[in-house]
C-alpha cells in the first residue's frame, strides 16, 4: 500500500500534462504579424469570402476558432472578424478567428504604425 502523499510515476505525468496545458492556455495565442484582417462571410467550400471577395482555401487549409480549436469550413454561418494567410498561389491558406481582445490588440498595432 503506498504512502499517504505518494505521487506514482503515472500519476505525476499525468498532473505535470494538466499543469502544462493549463500554462499554454493562460498565454493565448500567436497571431502572425503579416496576417490580413477581414470579415469572414459565407463558405461554399472550396470558397469563402473574406472582406466580401470570394477567395478559394488551399488544400489542408486550416481555420481555428477563438478558443484556437480546428474549425471544418462547413461548421459555422454568419458574418466573424478573422485574419488570415494567403500561400503562394493566392490562395487561403489559414484562417482565425479573432476574439474582441485580438481585434483591440490589432487595432492598437495599426495606430502604433
Amino acid at each position: 500500500m503506498p504512502a499517504v502523499g505518494y505521487l506514482s510515476p503515472m500519476r505525476y505525468r499525468f498532473l505535470s500534462l494538466i499543469f502544462l496545458a493549463t500554462a499554454v492556455c493562460a498565454f493565448g495565442r500567436e497571431l502572425p504579424a503579416d496576417g490580413v484582417k477581414a470579415e469572414l462571410g459565407a463558405i461554399e467550400y472550396p470558397y469563402v469570402k473574406l472582406g466580401g471577395k470570394p477567395v478559394r482555401l488551399s488544400p489542408g487549409a486550416r481555420i481555428f476558432d477563438q478558443k484556437d480549436q480546428l474549425v471544418l469550413p462547413y461548421s459555422f454561418a454568419g458574418r466573424v472578424p478573422a485574419l488570415y494567410k494567403l500561400d503562394i498561389r493566392g490562395d487561403v491558406q489559414t484562417i482565425w478567428l479573432l476574439t474582441s481582445d485580438e481585434i483591440a490588440s490589432l487595432k492598437n498595432k495599426k495606430k502604433a504604425q
